[in-house]
């Protein structure tokens, strides 16, 4: 910590602020924020003010500092922040005593939403020059977040075939247009999309009807996907994917999915991390949602470490362990001597190993899996608990394993008391973040569609949760460091704000 405050120090020494109001205390955070934006931001603000607008610009580095600053502080309404630019003393020094209109703070929002991702990158690349963390270790894990939606803006199934069947067939004119609903009609005129988009959708919502045994498909968010939330209860959600850091708690990558389980989705988060971190991360910690054949190929192709439960390791864990002695939960697996070693202590031998063929999987460049029966008939013929094992229909017992080598070494790897002790990290490093969102970013009510305005706000959010943590990391030595700089500082803002 020491080597931290010093570094921190001597970089902070050499960072000169413009306007000082003495009434503001000497380890506000506002001045973090503005040394933040002044020394890794100026690309982005640069570029911002090198384009051309139709109107006079503010200042948009005051700008991009004041939308930090209002998010560090939870404070989200273009009013209220319109006011504060006015009455504040804090706000005055980020806008050097320039007012703001609530139009301008929405405007400078929507501007600087395609930049949040590469601000939250500049957040990493801060902790790692201070040496907070060195991005070593990480943890994955994913929440669904509720899309909003309109009840009235929606297309019914008979619509949606007369759909399909006019984009298909233009023979059909006018008057089979006029026989569909109101919102069918607009999906039909809308100019946004072609032909082939508006098929492609209509394919894709046929098939989530069929799936979620739905009526009808909302329209207010057509990028949102029918998922099922904590209570079972089908909904349109989109999957939002974190990667955190386990050592300072910052968030690595943030995105919105559209698929409805976490099995394929670690390979896309973890390339964002891996995109947006100064250093690659060695070891990767994931719940049992990611014990799949992909995230283990991505794993051994990128040389990184994974600590990932399996379905009966995180059963047992939680100690929700099948009561039904004959189960896999209550069978002793060994992996390297290949037999398995069931509820009476007969072994069961490794009979038949194969490939799963899925052309739908391959498709997707999903990897094949391995099946593994394993059976001992001669054993099950004396075993005096036959008929509490076995069905009137089976004449032996038969346990089926499936997974490649890499999988059946993490199992292996996972009962080792090292492996569990450092998987215990998952929960605390990924649960509190995604606390922190809910709770005090209302992550559960925003108001946003498409997925692209998602995952932008979403990166604000990560940005500003980034940034109140390494302050909270620094925070022991923002006293000394600021105090040298207002001793140099004139008080001309102050004098101004008098007259």
């Amino acid at each position: 910590m020491f080597m931290i405050s010093k570094k921190f120090d001597e970089s902070l020494k050499n960072f000169v602020e413009r306007r000082y109001i003495e009434d503001i205390d000497e380890d506000h955070v506002v001045f973090f924020v503005m040394f933040f934006v002044e020394m890794y931001c100026k690309s982005i603000y640069e570029d911002f003010e090198c384009k051309e607008r139709g109107r006079p610009r503010l200042n948009a580095k005051n700008m991009l500092t004041l939308l930090l600053y209002c998010h560090m502080i939870k404070l989200f309404s273009p009013g209220d922040i319109s006011e504060f630019t006015k009455t504040d003393s804090v706000f005055k020094l980020i806008m050097e005593g320039v007012s703001v209109s609530r139009t301008s703070v929405h405007r400078y929002h929507e501007y600087f939403m395609k930049y949040y991702q590469e601000i939250r990158s500049k957040t990493l690349l801060f902790a790692y020059d201070y040496d907070i963390t060195s991005f070593s270790r990480v943890a994955t894990d994913g929440t669904i977040l509720k899309a909003c939606n309109a009840s009235f803006n929606y297309i019914t199934k008979k619509d949606l075939r007369r759909l399909l069947r006019i984009l298909k067939n233009k023979k059909y004119g006018v008057t089979e247009v006029a026989l569909l609903k109101k919102s069918a009609q607009n999906f039909y005129y809308n100019k946004n999309m072609t032909v082939e988009q508006k098929i492609m959708f209509l394919e894709e919502a046929k098939i989530q009807m069929r799936i979620y045994g739905k009526k009808k498909i909302p329209l207010f968010d057509p990028e949102a996907r029918w998922m099922l939330n904590k209570k079972k209860k089908k909904q349109l959600s989109y999957n939002i994917q974190t990667c955190v850091d386990t050592e300072s708690q910052l968030f690595l990558s943030v995105y919105a999915s559209q698929n409805a389980t976490d099995h394929y989705e670690l390979p896309p988060t973890l390339e964002r991390a891996i995109e947006n971190s100064p250093q690659k991360p060695q070891e990767v910690l994931a719940d049992v949602g990611y014990n799949t054949e992909i995230t283990f190929s991505f794993l051994k192709k990128e040389n990184m470490e994974g600590y990932i439960y399996n379905a009966t390791q995180s059963r047992i864990d939680k100690g929700k362990r099948r009561t039904n002695p004959f189960s896999l939960d209550n069978v002793e697996i060994h992996y390297e001597e290949n037999y398995i070693e069931c509820f009476m202590g007969y072994p069961l031998f490794n009979e038949y190993t194969y490939h799963v063929h899925d052309e739908k999987k391959t498709a997707k460049g999903i990897p094949n899996e391995t099946k593994r029966i394993y059976v001992n008939t001669e054993a099950c013929k004396d075993c005096p608990l036959r008929e509490e094992c076995l069905t009137e229909k089976q004449h032996h017992k038969t346990y089926t394993i499936y997974g490649s080598p890499e999988k059946r070494e993490m199992i292996t790897k996972m009962r080792e008391k090292e492996a569990k002790k450092i998987y215990k990290q998952r929960a605390p490093t990924v649960e509190s973040p995604f606390g922190t969102l809910k709770q005090f970013y209302h992550l559960d009510t925003i108001y946003y569609r498409g997925r692209e305005k998602i995952e932008n706000i979403l990166q604000l959010y990560a940005t500003a949760y980034n940034l109140k943590k390494i302050h909270e990391t620094l925070k022991t030595t923002l006293t000394e460091g600021v105090s040298e700089i207002q001793s140099n500082k004139t008080n001309s803002f102050s004098n101004m704000d008098k007259k």
